[in-house]
């Protein structure tokens, strides 16, 4: 056998070892998460919001020399919110802060303290997000109370899947200090989601329909009762149609299992009614997950593709990647593996653009939590592929150290949160403001 043949051969066993000790988390796959509003907006309507919020700008600054306080709050809330939609979470959070010195009333302080909520929770600090949530709630209105418990429900969730990632991510004994704490938020969610769900029945509203989720979220393995069912199926038949009515509707699909697909269905025609590629992009994905779980694979490679499409023509990332490892996965069920490889790759890209776009932006670190559950398996399935079906070529080998570099790479930027690694992400679970 020659030495280059050797060396080979000894590279594939280096690159297997360190698969072994970072092996694949059997419990966790790419998860099909909720879908909220994206940060992400269409070009014309990010213009209108930046000349929105220069406006504003101008109109607070005016209100402040005439010692218009009053006025001068409520303009720098509305700003704030606007500063929140654009995904520029500091500039909201500045905003926030100037209202916090100008003694607001307790209206006021309420609706800054949620905004503030809304703000830690789009930079993925949880901990102030729930702090703030919770100040708000002492003087609320009642649709304001609803919107604020289920978006403290949401943290709560958000910093218990952190916890739990890093229990796994220290020694055993080390550990109980982070199970501790997720024991916690989950007792505090479902205090607060019992909460919102009773609020719930007095309002017909997308925040009713998001309180019965969320309820559902915490007790998984209790299904919904039928009079819940029902309100929750009334309400989304009488709501007006909107990019939040198709990524609700998806949302509901995944409680009403019976009629899975008849409310995928409904999401589609939603999106195809306000004419948005980029609602589209995640109803096709969906229905191709609905597909894969009911073995009708050439259906599912169909919706796929077209969530790709949809994906490449609204430039929506998150869609993109995750329909392309759906693509990927689909593949490696009808054994195609070249093509479930260059599916998988292109689920890389993806996530590398994703990753590329938003160095410099006010955008949330990825957590760890989301990083094990929606990033990782991406990679781990490639080089999985890749190394089940090397021909111990150097092409062959230079491809699987290249996404074994990217996995490293992407797992200290998961780990540290750090800019040095050059790395930011799009905010794909912006609240409700």
């Amino acid at each position: 056998m020659s030495r280059d043949r050797l060396a080979k051969l000894g590279l594939i066993s280096v690159i297997a070892a360190l698969w072994t000790y970072f092996p694949v988390n059997a419990n966790i796959s790419l998860e099909k998460s909720n879908y909220k509003q994206n940060s992400t907006l269409k070009s014309e309507e990010q213009g209108n919001l930046v000349q929105s919020a220069e406006k504003l700008r101008e109109q607070a600054s005016i209100y402040s020399d005439l010692n218009k306080t009053k006025q001068e709050i409520e303009t720098l809330l509305e700003l704030s919110r606007i500063y929140i939609r654009l995904g520029r979470y500091n500039s909201a959070l500045e905003e926030l802060k100037v209202i916090l010195t100008l003694s607001p009333s307790k209206s006021a302080l309420a609706t800054t303290q949620k905004i503030l909520g809304n703000t830690y929770s789009g930079l993925g600090e949880y901990e102030q997000a729930i702090k703030h949530y919770e100040s708000s709630l002492k003087k609320p209105t009642i649709k304001s109370q609803l919107s604020t418990l289920n978006n403290l429900v949401q943290a709560l969730n958000n910093r218990r899947e952190n916890q739990l990632a890093l229990a796994r991510e220290v020694r055993p004994e080390e550990a109980n200090q982070y199970l501790t704490q997720a024991t916690s938020d989950r007792i505090l969610a479902r205090k607060y989601a019992s909460q919102a769900l009773a609020l719930s029945q007095n309002e017909i509203s997308t925040s009713a329909v998001r309180a019965l989720i969320n309820w559902n979220s915490q007790w998984q393995q209790q299904k919904l009762k039928s009079k819940y069912l029902d309100r929750g199926s009334e309400i989304l038949e009488k709501l007006p149609p909107s990019r939040s009515l198709v990524y609700l509707t998806i949302n509901w699909a995944k409680i009403d299992r019976d009629r899975r697909i008849y409310w995928l269905r409904k999401a589609e025609r939603v999106a195809e009614v306000i004419a948005d590629d980029r609602a589209k992009s995640y109803v096709f994905l969906e229905i191709g997950y609905y597909y894969q779980d009911t073995q009708n694979i050439e259906k599912a490679l169909s919706y796929a593709k077209k969530a790709q499409l949809k994906a490449q023509f609204s430039f929506t990332g998150e869609s993109l990647y995750r329909s392309q490892s759906l693509a990927g996965k689909l593949y490696q069920q009808i054994g195609s593996t070249n093509a479930a490889i260059k599916a998988y790759q292109g689920a890389i890209v993806s996530i590398d653009t994703i990753y590329q776009s938003v160095i410099g932006t006010e955008s949330r670190q990825i957590t760890i939590a989301e990083f094990e559950q929606e990033i990782e398996p991406v990679y781990r399935e490639t080089l999985k592929l890749i190394l089940n079906n090397a021909q111990n070529d150097s092409e062959t080998l230079n491809e699987a150290l290249l996404v074994y570099d990217k996995l490293r790479l992407a797992q200290l930027r998961s780990y540290f949160g750090d800019n040095c690694f050059e790395v930011s992400r799009e905010d794909f679970s912006n609240q409700t403001v």
